[in-house]
């Protein structure tokens, strides 16, 4: 039947993933199509006059890192009672309220848009019912937050790390001072700064989740700094993971990870989980902040913060975890109790602090 065929978004592998985007002319509604098909790391853009229903379109995606299905608005958009992302990318840019049980399948993940200069996407999603996320399955952010030189923390104009949770390692050919820490322990909203502007990359995106029932985690959910892309390179900060849940099971990862490898790594960014209705211990997973590794003598950076709040723990008395993993960092690199910029002092001020490793 007339619009009843197939819609292919294919751009031939052309760009990096995600970057490219096809919108669609105004008032197109998705739902007249057969089904949708996103290859190539083709990536489909659902505007605010367009209409899209989840629970009747069939999108046959490729894989999470070869099809895309980006919200720039949610006016058009409905999504079923029961709904499963899998085998595609869904870039939340614009923040959600549903009502619902979500899955992320395994090959399947959930992510916000590319920043650059300024904290433009973020993830934020407010679930009415229970989210899954299965093995393989992911929410990912990692490398989204502010480009290398820019963000409240980067080191500019300098080639030591970027900051956030932690402050980046340092770079001994640059004496400049080191950018400053940043941001809310208990309720982190903000990108990680990228690495100073000779060479830095990108910090980490902001990830938002606010469950009402149970979040089961066999995945990850990540906002790690982007890798460096050479050896000379300095890395971003890990950006921030905000978990509100009635309970949390499984055995995946929450990471908020400067990353290593480059001469400078960047400061951990920021973990916080608020359990409203049970502990930790049916969580059986890890939860990480941890500074990069740098190959400077100085290089490595700080462990960031991962703050954990249970049912039995009143608001902001919970346990703020700082573990590096084992890296020594220099004397001035370090993980600042409250932030540097715009101190929150009060709210730690019932808290429990357990420094390890």
């Amino acid at each position: 039947a007339n619009g009843r065929g197939t819609l292919t978004v294919d751009i031939s592998n052309s760009v990096p993933a995600g970057e490219v985007v096809t919108r669609m002319s105004p008032a197109v509604n998705l739902n007249d199509f057969a089904s949708i098909l996103v290859t190539n790391k083709g990536n489909i853009g659902v505007a605010a006059d367009t209409t899209l229903d989840f629970g009747t379109n069939n999108i046959v995606g490729a894989g999470a890192g070869k099809a895309y299905v980006t919200i720039f608005s949610p006016a058009g958009v409905t999504f079923p009672n029961s709904y499963t992302i899998s085998n595609y990318t869904l870039v939340a840019n614009a923040p959600l309220s549903v009502t619902g049980n979500w899955t992320i399948a395994s090959n399947g993940c959930l992510s916000h848009g590319d920043n650059r200069w300024a904290e433009t996407y973020k993830l934020d999603l407010a679930v009415d019912g229970n989210v899954t996320i299965a093995s393989n399955g992911s929410i990912n952010a990692d490398g989204l937050g502010y480009d290398g030189g820019y963000g409240p923390g980067v080191p500019a104009p300098s080639a030591h790390g970027g900051c956030y949770g932690g402050v980046g390692g340092i770079h001994s050919a640059t004496p400049a001072a080191l950018g400053n820490t940043y941001g809310s322990i208990v309720a982190p909203t903000n990108s990680g700064s990228g690495g100073g502007n000779n060479g830095g990359n990108s910090g980490g995106g902001a990830v938002r989740l606010n469950v009402t029932g149970a979040l089961t985690l066999d995945g990850t959910i990540s906002v790690n700094s982007a890798p460096p892309f050479g050896s000379a390179n300095r890395t971003g900060a890990g950006g921030s993971i905000h978990l509100q849940a009635t309970t949390l099971g499984g055995s995946g990862a929450v990471r908020a990870n400067g990353a290593g490898s480059g001469e400078t790594g960047g400061g951990g960014g920021r973990v916080a989980v608020i359990l409203s209705g049970g502990d930790f211990a049916a969580f059986a997973g890890s939860m990480t902040a941890y500074g990069g590794d740098g190959s400077q003598p100085n290089g490595d950076g700080a462990a960031g913060t991962v703050y954990r709040q249970d049912s039995a723990d009143a608001a902001g008395a919970g346990d703020l975890v700082l573990n590096n993993n084992s890296l020594s960092t220099a004397t001035n690199v370090v993980t600042h109790l409250p932030s540097v910029l715009n101190p929150l002092t009060a709210e730690l001020a019932s808290a429990t602090v357990l420094a390890t490793n």
